[in-house]
Formats: C-alpha cells, sequence, structure tokens
C-alpha cells in the first residue's frame, strides 16, 4: 500500500471524530459515549474503504453486508468467499462466548439487586468487570462463531487474552484483534518510516491513548489525559520486557508479569471520571428498576431450587447422549463402577442443593445462618462447575452434534443463574 493511500486513510476517521466532538458536547455522558462508539465504527469502516478498496470490490455479498454492519474488524479477507467451517472452530467461541456472557448479566443483575448495600468505589470496578465479561469476552466470542458459521473464517476479536506470556503478545496478538488489524495497515508502516522500529512502538501506543481518550475521557467529561498515561506506561513496559526475555521465564511467572502489567495501572484508564459518570450511574438505574432485594429474592430462591431439580432430567439423558455404556465397558469393572459411582453422588449433590433450598425457603430469606451456608456452597458449586467448563476442558472433548451444542450452552446459563442468585443470596445477607 502506498505511503499517500496509508496518509489519505486518516482522513476519514479524523473527520468523523472531530463531527462528533463538534456535535457531542450538549448530550449527557451515555449518550456521548453511545456517539463515540458509533463514530469509531463508521470511522474504522470509512478508513478501510480508503486503503482496501481493491480487496473490498471481490467480498462475497453476504460477507460485504456483515462486514460493513456486524463485524467490527478491519481486514475484510475473510469475507471474499465462503467456506465451510470446522465445527468445533463454530461451537466452541459460541459456547465459551455464551457462558461469559451468562457470568456478566448474572453480575450486572446481581449489582443491580445489592447496590444500594455497595459503595460508588466498589460499584464502578464491579461494573467495569461485568460489562467486560458481558462485551468484550462473551458478546465477541459469540459474534466470531456466528459469523464463522455463516462461513467466513475471521479471528476471535479477543483471543484468550489471560494466555498472554507478554505484555507484547496481549496487546499486538490477543487484545482488540480489530485494533490491531488497522495499526499494522494503517499507521505502524508510517511510524516506522518516520520514526524507526523502536520508537514506532510508542507511536502507536499514544495512538491507542488518544483513541481511548475519546471512548472514556470524552464521554465521561473530565479524566483527560489519563488513558494517554496508561498507553504511555503500557509502551515503556513492552519495550522494557524484551531485553528481560520474560518469554523464556517460567510459564506462570511470565503470565504474572503480564497480567499485573495490565492491570496494576488500570485505574489511570478507567478513572473516577468514567467511573462516576458512566458505570456507576448504568448500574444505579438498573437498581431503581429492580424489586427490592427481599421481593427479589423471595422470587429467585424458588427459580434457584427449581434450576437444580430441572436438572434431573438433563442427568437422565447423559448415560446414552455420552455412550458412557459403550466407553465405560473398556475399563476394568472396577473403574466402571467407580466413575457410576461419582455421577451418583454429583446428581445427589444438586439434588440435595435443590431440595434444601425449596425447603429453607423462609430460613433463607430469615437469614439462618446453616441456611444460608448451604446457598454458599450451592454459589461455589454451581461456579467451580462454570470454572470447570471454561478452563479444564476443551472445545473438541465435547461430543458432536447440534443438540449437545445447544444443550451444553443452555445448561451454561442455567448454571450461570443459580451462582448469581446463590452467591448475591449470600452478598446480601452479609451486606445487611
Amino acid at each position: 500500500m502506498s505511503r499517500g493511500r496509508i496518509v489519505l486513510g486518516w482522513v476519514p476517521p479524523a473527520a468523523v471524530i472531530a463531527v462528533a466532538v463538534a456535535i457531542g458536547g450538549g448530550l449527557d455522558p451515555w449518550h456521548r459515549l453511545v456517539l463515540t462508539t458509533l463514530v469509531l465504527y463508521v470511522a474504522l469502516k470509512a478508513t478501510a474503504i480508503v486503503t482496501r478498496r481493491s480487496s473490498l470490490v471481490g467480498t462475497n455479498a453476504v460477507g460485504r453486508t456483515l462486514f460493513w454492519t456486524v463485524w467490527p474488524g478491519f481486514d475484510a479477507t475473510p469475507f471474499a468467499e465462503r467456506r465451510q467451517a470446522r465445527t468445533v472452530d463454530v461451537h466452541g467461541p459460541i459456547a465459551q462466548g455464551a457462558t461469559l456472557m451468562f457470568l456478566g448479566m448474572s453480575t450486572l443483575g446481581a449489582l443491580a439487586v445489592l447496590e444500594g448495600s455497595i459503595g460508588d468505589t466498589v460499584l464502578g470496578w464491579l461494573g467495569i468487570g461485568a460489562l467486560l465479561l458481558t462485551v468484550h469476552f462473551g458478546y465477541s466470542d459469540v459474534l466470531t462463531g456466528l459469523v464463522r458459521r455463516a462461513g467466513f473464517p475471521v479471528r476471535r476479536l479477543f483471543d484468550d487474552p489471560l494466555k498472554s506470556r507478554t505484555l507484547g503478545e496481549f496487546w499486538s496478538r490477543r487484545w482488540n484483534v480489530a485494533f490491531v488489524e488497522m495499526d499494522r495497515a494503517l499507521f505502524l508502516p508510517l511510524f516506522r518510516s518516520w520514526l524507526g522500529k523502536r520508537v514506532a512502538v510508542f507511536g502507536v501506543f499514544a495512538l491507542s491513548g488518544v483513541l481511548h481518550e475519546l471512548a472514556i475521557s470524552y464521554p465521561a467529561g473530565g479524566g483527560w489525559g489519563l488513558p494517554l498515561v496508561y498507553f504511555g506506561i503500557e509502551g515503556l513496559l513492552t519495550v522494557v520486557e524484551r531485553p528481560l526475555h520474560i518469554r523464556r521465564w517460567p510459564h506462570l511467572a511470565a503470565r504474572a508479569w503480564t497480567i499485573v502489567g495490565v492491570l496494576a495501572p488500570l485505574p489511570l484508564l478507567f478513572h473516577t471520571s468514567f467511573r462516576t459518570e458512566l458505570v456507576v450511574p448504568l448500574v444505579r438505574n438498573l437498581g431503581d428498576t429492580a424489586p427490592a432485594p427481599a421481593t427479589a429474592f423471595d422470587v429467585l430462591l424458588w427459580v434457584a431450587g427449581g434450576g437444580n431439580l430441572l436438572l434431573l432430567a438433563v442427568s437422565y439423558q447423559v448415560p446414552r447422549r455420552l455412550g458412557w455404556h459403550e466407553d465405560l465397558a473398556s475399563l476394568s469393572p472396577f473403574n466402571s463402577k467407580l466413575l457410576w459411582t461419582f455421577g451418583g453422588f454429583i446428581i445427589f449433590t444438586y439434588l440435595s442443593i435443590g431440595i434444601m433450598t425449596l425447603a429453607l425457603h423462609d430460613d433463607l430469606l430469615a437469614g439462618e445462618r446453616a441456611a444460608v451456608a448451604i446457598a454458599l456452597f450451592g454459589g461455589l458449586y454451581w461456579l467451580s462447575r462454570l470454572f470447570t467448563d471454561l478452563v479444564v476442558w476443551r472445545d473438541e472433548d465435547w461430543p458432536p452434534g447440534e443438540l449437545v451444542f445447544v444443550g451444553h450452552v443452555m445448561l451454561n446459563g442455567l448454571f450461570a443463574m443459580m451462582t448469581g442468585i446463590y452467591l448475591t443470596f449470600v452478598a446480601w445477607q452479609w451486606l445487611v
């Protein structure tokens, strides 16, 4: 791509952003946030038109529609032609994304119920975590799976960022792939030619800081300069880690370096103005529409108890759907019996949680310690089940078939709901 075309590609986003800033001054914070989100999306696509016009012409008609409407990425190459995707490449992102969306929405619901008992600082950070779970880690993967199902082999927008072993890997390969694609095509070549390869890294991080000023400080009406400082620190750490050979460190040490490097300066990015002007009002507004905690839990505890009992119907189908009789026949008699016993104890556990939840409903609402302890056990039990699904089991471990896949997603939704009800109830009892 010629340097002139690259420079010309800067014009659409700059013009669109300037217009947005000019007309958004009189809007409230959330309207400004929506405006800037739409503006950045339109600017990204406008830049793609200018710089990638030839590649877009040959794009499949359905692919073009998806690229211009729902897909936030910069690279149109995956949309050139439709092809059959592997089942695991479709089911994996949808199942994982849906699970994280369920968890994020459960957390938002919990915060809405408990917001009257939580201070602004804690509420702001928990609200940010819930939104990141729902949108960045959840919705983005569901969208990836659906677009792949339509026949277009797109990359994941957030590609397991917690697995990063260096900050360079985190920012250049795993976090916000849409921006990475735009940066590599549009900005990095110019920064390298103007500043040199080493200094170009700071140019890219400075650009990220400016865009986050628009996305965070501008809607909040304050905190100016802090996102820019955050990305300046990230750029510095990314340069510093290279001579340290972080990738050669022990696995856990390298992961810890990366996680701490991203999270430690995070208050600069999600500064006080952003939390108090956008996140906290959002959660408190949700709380205004929610019933009083006592009224909500009077209903939700019945739902959670019934949810545990509903799993009996699912458990009845597990041996047949998963082929237990055939697979266990290859084991020794003792090991076969042992696994059947483990399965029986699992059923007994959630059956007991459900029965005790229903039988001790009034004791739970009264805050009886033993009953609340049972609720805590139920919440941790289902949270551990979700953790196992996300961390221990792999996508290809699951048997093939649409029915199993749909059941997997629906079950995780049920588990997330029960986790949210039980743990939110315990938090309410503790806070009051």
